[in-house]
This record gives C-alpha cells, sequence and structure tokens, in this order.
C-alpha cells in the first residue's frame, strides 16, 4: 500500500483526527509506503516512515491512497479495547503487545521493521 500525503488545509482537520497529525514530519506530494494500519480511538492510522527516517501513525486523513495492496503476509487483529483493529505483519499486529511496542518505538520492534523495508 502507498500513500502521498496532501498537506491539507489544518483548519478543516476533524477534532477527532487534529491531535494526531499535528506537525509531521512529511514531505507535500511525496509517496511513502504503508507498514501497518491501526485504528486507535475511531482514527485510522498509517505506519509509515518519515523524512526524519522515524516510524510513526499519523492519521490516513492526511494522505490520498495511490496504491491499494497490501503485501500477502499481513494479519488484522481486533481488540476490545486499545487499538480497535491492526493491519499488518503478525510482528506489529499479533498482540496489543506487539502494536504497543511499535507505537513505542522499541528498538527490536524497530528493527524488525527495518530488515523487512530493507527487504531483509
Amino acid at each position: 500500500m502507498r500513500v502521498v500525503f496532501r498537506n491539507p488545509d489544518m483548519s478543516e482537520c476533524p477534532a477527532q483526527i487534529e491531535p494526531y497529525a499535528r506537525d509531521p514530519n512529511l514531505t507535500p506530494g511525496r509517496e511513502y509506503v504503508v507498514h501497518a494500519v491501526s485504528v486507535y480511538e475511531g482514527v485510522v492510522g498509517y505506519l509509515v516512515i518519515d523524512d526524519l527516517d522515524i516510524p510513526g501513525w499519523p492519521p490516513a486523513w492526511l494522505f490520498r491512497v495511490t496504491e491499494r495492496s497490501l503485501p500477502k503476509d499481513w494479519i488484522c487483529n481486533a481488540f476490545p479495547d486499545w487499538p480497535e483493529l491492526v493491519l499488518g505483519p503478525s510482528f506489529i499486529a499479533a498482540s496489543q503487545d506487539a502494536y504497543a511496542q511499535m507505537v513505542e518505538l522499541d528498538a527490536a520492534q524497530v528493527a524488525r521493521l527495518r530488515q523487512r523495508v530493507d527487504g531483509g
């Protein structure tokens, strides 16, 4: 899955999304690879690697989808509380702990992501 940062007018940002959309390190018009998708507090987020080379979960509202295919090894997991849903590779989507480790930029999780990105 690929998306383009559309640099939206933040005055039009829905209130529910605004706390997650502040100051993204993303370039308008640049395409980013989505490495996982989550729904947290009703907000859809895409795991992308930003312009500072840091993985993060900016809201889908900031992007336009340019390529919709998903890797064949992605799994989907739904939870009764947080996050509501995670779609991605098992090392991110298998459990709430795996997701939390990615959100918190746990070194082992980031290394797994970078290995995957690098094709290893």
